[in-house]
């Protein structure tokens, strides 16, 4: 899939085959930008403003099509690296006003941490659609359950079958750690308050062999952060395909924190 600099390239260069003299600076322009800043959005080192979109569409002239792949492109961007993208190919995104809705409605399930983990059980042979249980398997109250099943049918994450069971909308998913909103850094703090309760709370040898927990000190070289990043997103997406093998009846949270000691 195309990211949304390319298509927005592809789209002006479509645009130039109808007017060959036309610049990227006369673009800026007529939408309103500075020059340094388009050139900035389509070397991908700026994000599209929401408030710019509708007005790439209408100078542009994008038909459908291409509105729906744009902005769908747009949002698999702002979740990159994560398998939250799988399910987010398989939108239907049509307007801007969808765009945000969408983005407003993924940002529900950060609300609390056991909104994705009750959803990842349903992929557990052992699920049993009891809210007594449920809360009792995440130690949560019946309360929550009810809220948090309410909150991700009404949303899409998951559907009933014609037997009224539930089934998740995809396979896999994941939330990504480049997004800076509020509600993400939330949800995140609350991941790792879970790490510290297994490391506070749970310190019977049974429970040690069912984690880990461990971490390196390094000196780096800050030029190689980046490659790092990359590296170690590969790597989390592996291990979530391999844990995912076999017959699954445990949700497990996968951490990393890759952050500095010094300034």
């Amino acid at each position: 899939m195309k990211t949304p600099e390319e298509i927005l390239q592809l789209a002006i260069k479509a645009y130039k085959v109808k007017k060959p003299s036309y610049s990227n600076n006369a673009l800026a322009r007529d939408l309103g930008v500075a020059p340094s800043f388009l050139s900035n959005i389509l070397n991908g080192k700026k994000s599209i403003p929401i408030k710019l979109i509708e007005k790439i569409f209408n100078f542009l002239k994008f038909n459908d099509e291409e509105k729906r792949a744009f902005l769908r492109s747009l949002y698999i961007k702002l979740y990159q690296g994560s398998i939250l993208e799988k399910y987010i190919e398989d939108l239907n995104v049509f307007s801007v006003e969808q765009f945000i809705k969408l983005e407003q409605d993924t940002h529900s399930l950060l609300d609390n941490w056991y909104y994705i983990a009750l959803l990842e059980f349903f992929s557990c042979s052992n699920f049993v659609d009891n809210k007594e249980f449920l809360a009792k398997k995440f130690q949560i109250t019946e309360v929550e359950v009810t809220k948090a099943l309410f909150v991700m049918e009404s949303e899409g994450f998951f559907i009933r079958d014609s037997s009224n069971n539930f089934k998740k909308k995809n396979s896999l998913l994941s939330l990504p750690g480049k997004n800076n909103s509020k509600q993400l850094k939330g949800f995140h703090a609350q991941m790792i308050s879970k790490a510290l309760d297994c490391l506070n709370i749970e310190t019977t040898e049974e429970a040690y062999k069912k984690r880990t927990l461990s971490g390196l000190t390094i000196a780096v070289d800050p030029k190689n952060i980046t490659k790092a990043i990359k590296m170690l997103e590969r790597s989390m997406h592996d291990i979530s395909l391999e844990l995912s093998k076999g017959e699954c009846s445990e949700v497990y949270q996968l951490n990393v924190q890759l952050f500095p000691l010094s300034n």
